[in-house]
This record gives C-alpha cells, structure tokens and sequence, in this order.
C-alpha cells in the first residue's frame, strides 16, 4: 500500500472530510486528494505534521511496517521523558481543573482519575485484579471525559486495537476466567 493509500485510511478511520483533516495540517483539500489518489507523494515535512497531529505512527504512514496509531503508553513515555514526570503531572491536574471549574462530581473523578495516572507512571500496580481494573477503568475515563472529540475517537480506536471483537466475544464465553 502507497504512503497515500495510508493517509486515505487514516483519514477515513478518523471520519474525516479531506478538507477537515487538511485544515490542521496547513495544505488544502485538493493536495491530499492528490496524495491520495497517487498523483503527488507526501512530503517528508507533510508525513510528520500528519504523525504529529493525528497520533499516526510515522513508520506505518512511511512504509506500512507497525500499527496506524502511536500507543497512548508511547505518548505519555515521550511526554514524561521530554518534560519530566512532575511536568506530566501538573499538566493533568490543569486540565481537570479547567473541567471541574462547575462540576464537583467531575472533581471526585478527576481526583480519582489523576491519582490513578500517577499510580501507573510510579509502576504501581495496585496490588490486586480488582485494583488494576479500576486503574484501567479511570484511566479510560480520563481519557473519555476530555470533552475534545479527536481525543476520544483516538481512545475508541485504542481500545478497539486492544479488544479486537474475537478477544471480547471468547472473554464473554469463558465469563472472563482463564
């Protein structure tokens, strides 16, 4: 598959116009029309704004080796190790304030939600299968909660990678045990 047939399925799997998906990318619709078709080739300049911007894995969009999308635990890593771990911390603490400015219920999750953050970046597991799934849960929440559409739609495809239905429907008939 051609780096423009990558961009075609990212922008569909992201259900995007070629005008939308365009616009943040500071070109017009018709040059990735014609990335699309086959008629002119991504720039390398293009290709990282693309990975930047939408959470593409560049090896996939360059030559279709990996998964279409960055893992969210690949993110956070290049997050926390390009500013620091407290930086990361302090990040999510301002967002959910800026969100709960109205709300306390939104509070109490977001307080919930953050410490879980923390507990996974401090390697903390939780200690038992029922803590780590109310990790898990919150963290998705955290996640779902951003209000920002492209964030959840980018968490839904996270999720749908990691749960392909085959997985989910064997778990609903072993009822979850091993």
């Amino acid at each position: 598959m051609s780096a423009g047939k990558r961009i075609l399925s990212v922008r569909k799997k992201l259900g995007l116009s070629q005008e939308k998906f365009a616009l943040p990318l500071g070109v017009n619709r018709s040059h990735i029309a014609g990335i699309e078709s086959g008629a002119r080739s991504p720039s390398s300049h293009l290709i990282r704004l693309i990975c930047c911007h939408y959470h593409v894995n560049e090896k996939w969009l360059s030559n279709g080796e990996g998964d279409m999308f960055v893992a969210l635990e690949q993110l956070i890593i290049k997050i926390i190790s390009r500013f620091g771990r407290q930086a990361f911390l302090d990040a999510c603490h301002k967002i959910f304030d800026r969100q709960a400015l109205d709300e306390a219920p939104a509070a109490t999750v977001r307080d919930r939600s953050v410490g879980s953050c923390q507990r996974f970046l401090e390697g903390d597991p939780g200690g038992d299968d029922d803590a780590d799934l109310r990790r898990i849960i919150d963290i998705l929440k955290l996640f779902w909660e951003a209000e920002d559409r492209r964030l959840r739609h980018w968490a839904s495809v996270q999720f749908d990678r990691a749960f392909p239905p085959d997985m989910i429907e064997a778990a609903r008939k072993t009822g979850g045990k091993k």
